[in-house]
């Protein structure tokens, strides 16, 4: 015949269980005929917890009656929260800079790919961050991509040369060598890879360090040069790129971007390319910054060619709207030095 519960087995339960707390459910279901879980399951169903577990046992405590706050209060938050976080993505990035009354220059950089024995011109890129840091009145904008940071491809990381906690160090000299000519930083894909994988941050503390403002990216800078105000406008990667016209996709933020921009810069590319076009009636100009990292194993299979280290560079004047475009800047400090004295 099935076992059966009736009120003589259930006080039989309860009066041992009362008796001593801590008795084996072994013992209760030995005398019983049935399975320990069986008494387990009943002695949870009737609400009779053992105050010890036993070796291979486990209790279920009833579930207490839940405090759900009403879903109203909830999206309330949400709401508040939300709009917190819409105010500091439309800030997100942009800034004002104010320059005396003089000639200066804006050099963007980017895609220096930092790491230790690789095709990386490691030595040009030192000695640019050295002349801008000796040249009064030039500055410098990095557009992302600034340690090689492989963590997302496991292959890539089998085959570096250095790790990203050695690349993070180097970058971080990097920037000693010029952080009070940096204007701002942004992030670039390979950047942008320590916070998706494992949520920190590393581009941005360094920068915080240096005292230099990083953004994701993108970044707008209002640049207030003695009477006229200059809208720079960088980020690592855009829409509409093609191989045959490298400034085309620049021109095409400009058009299709939140807002126009006197310069724009698009990275990622690794090729160097500087035009002024005549865009609403006034010279705009667009470009794209080379690469310090002259070849890769992904660019030699892709079949692409050598990155030329070129820095596009732009002297902004005081008195009139007036820039000069120069394709690195070597080029430019020259005209700068001359124009300063």
């Amino acid at each position: 015949m099935a076992f059966q519960w009736n009120e003589e087995k259930e006080q039989y339960l309860r009066e041992h269980v009362k008796a001593d707390p801590n008795v084996p459910h072994d013992v209760l279901a030995e005398y019983l005929g049935i399975t320990r879980n069986a008494v387990r399951k009943k002695l949870a169903r009737m609400g009779i917890l053992t105050s010890k577990l036993k070796t291979g046992e486990f209790t279920i405590k009833p579930e207490e009656p839940s405090s759900e706050i009403p879903v109203e209060e909830v999206w309330e938050e949400f709401e508040k929260q939300n709009e917190r976080k819409i105010a500091k993505h439309k800030n997100d990035g942009r800034y004002v800079a104010k320059f005396p009354h003089e000639v200066i220059a804006v050099s963007f950089i980017s895609d220096q790919h930092i790491a230790g024995n690789n095709i990386v011109a490691l030595k040009r890129m030192r000695e640019d961050a050295e002349l801008i840091a000796a040249t009064p009145g030039l500055f410098a904008c990095l557009g992302g991509d600034s340690i090689d940071n492989h963590i997302k491809h496991r292959a890539a990381v089998l085959h570096a040369r250095t790790t990203p906690g050695d690349q993070y160090e180097l970058f971080d000299y990097y920037l000693s060598l010029f952080s009070d000519s940096i204007l701002g930083v942004i992030t670039g894909n390979h950047d942008d890879w320590s916070p998706q994988i494992a949520g920190v941050d590393v581009i941005g503390a360094i920068c915080k360090k240096h005292g230099i403002a990083c953004s994701s990216d993108e970044a707008r800078i209002s640049a207030k040069v003695g009477k006229i105000t200059y809208k720079l406008a960088w980020r690592h990667k855009y829409r509409f790129n093609s191989s045959m016209n490298q400034t085309h996709s620049p021109k095409q933020w400009y058009r299709f971007g939140p807002e126009p921009f006197d310069i724009g810069v698009v990275c990622h590319h690794h090729e160097t390319a500087i035009e002024a076009s005549l865009m609403h009636g006034k010279q705009t100009w667009t470009c794209r910054p080379g690469s310090y990292q002259i070849n890769s194993a992904y660019g030699r299979q892709g079949g692409y060619n050598d990155s030329m280290p070129a820095c596009p560079t732009f002297i902004l004047f005081p008195n009139e709207r007036r820039i000069v475009g120069f394709p690195d800047v070597r080029d430019a400090v020259t005209t700068l030095e001359s124009e300063r004295e």
